[in-house]
């Protein structure tokens, strides 16, 4: 078994290398062509270049390092991948905020921090790779061709499903900054930050959900994965329904309030780029679903057919319409939900030999209580005016205590206890006890 271990960790880790040198070769000519690639401001042109390099290089060593990280996963030891995560933040945020204070904020203090944190993640993983697997040692006489062929045959299919992801999550600034220009681009960009907050704390609620989907998997479980499934399904939906309820809910006060009174028009913006997520977060846990039964190569598909027909939408309402930056929102909203609202979950149900609408009943629920809490916040507006962050975190907390009594008061037993046993794996170590019962 530890020989397996390590001729399976080697061949992962040398790919990776492969793959980062191939990549190197990429990025060279973006970086030396970048003026050409995105508008860029002359005065920034230089700093510009030199965020994309720490950027690449972060990004790089976060890839060749990665297999590092399968410790921690494997031994479901989630506590200690969400410590590094925060770690990583919190020396990202404290360089960012030292350098600042010396240089008065520019992009080459954000490139120096965001390299900071990687090698930061890196060295953390390295450490805890050595202590937890203490048997896994770098060595190129452990690759394995026939490793490789089984790495690639799930991994080539996620890395397509990445390339889709990237054309449905990271295209819309791209294809603003060339067609509006780099003033509407910036505007965008921070109305973004609020979204993908949202995403981020869907997928550190559903990181807690493949491990046991792996264990059922393994066992042919098949009776109690469907159960586990639906419960992963409205537990991360139930949990985002509310934050993504209020954000919408109270957009304009919090956009004064966050970023001054001149964003509090672009209201509008937020809601678009945020609403929709109650659906497409929601469905995370299939994707854990997809990984523990090897079934990727159509998610990998569709992704990248659906990725590159919102590549192609937002190009159209952005370019051909006076929508503006609201075309490309709707652009994403559309295609990323037509996506996950009915080829996931379908896709999710099928692959587990259930019926086609299994899951349907979950993601119409998870839609009316979003919708719910968007109207009472936005009746709540009409009574009383939001003007501090007091006055907003007050609001927000009647709001959410209201909807976690009514919730908790119509839930069935069976999911009041996979609610408290998940929060604890949430906040504390991640085990399969549950999985096993």
């Amino acid at each position: 078994m530890k020989e397996e271990s390590n001729r399976i960790f080697n061949t992962a880790f040398w790919s990776n290398l492969v793959v980062v040198s191939l990549l190197l070769l990429i990025s060279i000519p973006i970086i030396i062509f970048l003026d050409k690639i995105i508008n860029l401001p002359t005065s920034i042109e230089q700093a510009s270049r030199f965020l994309f390099i720490c950027t690449f290089l972060g990004f790089y060593l976060s890839i060749a390092t990665s297999a590092f990280a399968v410790s921690s996963w494997c031994l479901n030891r989630f506590d200690l991948l969400n410590g590094i995560s925060i770690i990583r933040q919190t020396v990202y945020l404290s360089l960012i905020m030292i350098l600042f204070s010396f240089f008065q904020g520019n992009l080459f203090s954000v490139g120096i921090a965001i390299l900071g944190g990687a090698l930061t993640t890196t060295t953390l993983n390295y450490v805890l790779s050595r202590q937890l697997l203490p048997h896994l040692r770098i060595g190129i006489r452990y690759f394995e061709r026939a490793s490789l062929r089984k790495l690639l045959s799930t991994g080539g299919w996620i890395s397509i499903n990445k390339i889709g992801s990237i054309l449905y999550l990271q295209i819309d600034l791209f294809v603003l900054n060339r067609l509006l220009g780099t003033f509407i681009a910036g505007q965008y960009a921070s109305i973004l930050q609020m979204s993908m907050v949202v995403r981020m704390l869907g997928a550190a609620i559903s990181s807690v959900f493949g491990p046991p989907m792996v264990y059922l998997v393994a066992q042919n479980n098949r009776s109690e994965l469907v159960r586990y499934t639906r419960r992963s399904l409205l537990f991360l939906g139930m949990s985002m329904a509310l934050p993504i309820g209020l954000i919408c809910g109270f957009s304009k006060p919090l956009l004064s309030l966050w970023l001054g009174n001149d964003f509090s028009t672009l209201s509008t913006l937020l809601i678009v780029l945020t609403a929709h997520l109650s659906v497409n977060v929601a469905v995370y846990p299939f994707f854990e679903l997809q990984t523990a039964t090897n079934r990727v190569r159509w998610p990998g598909l569709i992704t990248c057919i659906m990725g590159a027909a919102n590549f192609a939408l937002a190009l159209s309402l952005a370019g051909w319409t006076s929508l503006g930056m609201y075309g490309v929102a709707a652009a994403g909203a559309i295609m990323l939900t037509l996506k996950n609202a009915l080829f996931t979950p379908i896709y999710g149900a099928l692959i587990i030999g259930q019926c086609w609408y299994l899951f349907l009943k979950e993601l119409i629920l998870i839609t009316f209580l979003t919708c719910a809490v968007f109207l009472v916040s936005t009746s709540l507006l009409t009574f009383i005016k939001i003007d501090t962050w007091i006055e907003l975190i007050l609001s927000s907390a009647f709001i959410s205590a209201t909807y976690c009594l009514v919730v908790w008061t119509f839930l069935p037993k069976e999911e009041k206890r996979l609610i408290v046993e998940k929060v604890g794996e949430i906040f504390g170590r991640m085990g399969i006890a549950y999985a096993g019962k």
